[in-house]
């Protein structure tokens, strides 16, 4: 058998790359699955939201396995698996689902009623969120693999872009889903609080995809962020120490305001 490292949560403060099992096709409650792939992660990201648990915000237990943004490829697949092959190249959202319960035929994946005993919503490596497996790994599992997948059909040309298709996993789709949530259109005036990954990609979505005319970022992005978010070509951010004053006279003239953390 395969072996398998993974980034593990130690304690507050503390990972470490550690030898792992490798992947099963068991659920986390210890139930033989067929509808899932083994993949070989050609890439993942660490999120933000990774460090509410590194940092010791959470309760999540020692020696959990961490990472949701999961990019691989199919080496193994189980017997139900009908439209993903070995070889396939594929993105993973970071939500488990199982595309079949009322909310993920809802289109509410991210409260899917069956991957998480505990209650609604599953995920991979974060706590209370189902006791995924995470993909910071050489190999993980993915379950209802023909629900959760999405296939890159030119592997060579997705290689190639690789490092900007990771972002399919998270990054991307929370930002375009922020500024739909958000109501942003044509001719918005957009606050973003927070310049990080997430912050800056729903600006480039808000910007380029809903065509504003005007924008005003941000009206909390850390100072030491700043320069990197001017970069993509966006005015400079306001930062977090600017104060009560200034953050309200920005969020005033906003018509659309979405949090963005990470």
């Amino acid at each position: 058998m395969a072996s398998n490292r993974g980034v593990v949560y130690v304690g507050p403060g503390k990972v470490e790359v550690r030898s792992i099992d490798y992947p099963k096709p068991v659920d986390p409650r210890g139930r033989k699955i067929n509808h899932c792939v083994i993949l070989k992660v050609v890439v993942t990201n660490i999120c933000g939201s990774d460090q509410h648990m590194v940092r010791g915000r959470t309760t999540a237990p020692a020696g959990l396995v961490l990472g949701h943004e999961i990019t691989g490829e199919v080496i193994e697949i189980g017997s139900d698996v009908e439209f993903i092959k070995v070889g396939d190249l594929v993105s993973t959202p970071f939500n488990v689902a199982c595309g079949r319960c009322r909310n993920c035929r809802d289109r509410e994946t991210g409260v899917c009623l069956t991957v998480n005993p505990g209650r609604a919503g599953g995920a991979y490596g974060y706590v209370d969120m189902g006791g995924w497996i995470g993909g910071q790994a050489e190999y993980v599992m993915v379950p209802y693999a023909d629900f959760n997948l999405l296939k890159f059909p030119d592997k060579a040309q997705a290689m190639e872009k690789i490092q900007d298709l990771t972002c399919l996993t998270d990054i991307l789709p929370t930002g375009y889903h922020g500024c739909v949530c958000a109501g942003v259109t044509t001719g918005s005036t957009v606050l973003v609080s927070g310049a990080g990954p997430v912050g800056r990609v729903r600006s480039i979505v808000a910007l380029y995809s809903f065509s504003m005319a005007a924008c005003s970022f941000s009206a909390l992005a850390a100072c030491s962020r700043r320069g990197s978010f001017s970069a993509l070509g966006f005015p400079l951010p306001i930062c977090a120490q600017a104060g009560p004053a200034s953050i309200a006279a920005i969020t005033t003239a906003a018509t659309n305001v979405f949090m963005a953390t990470a």
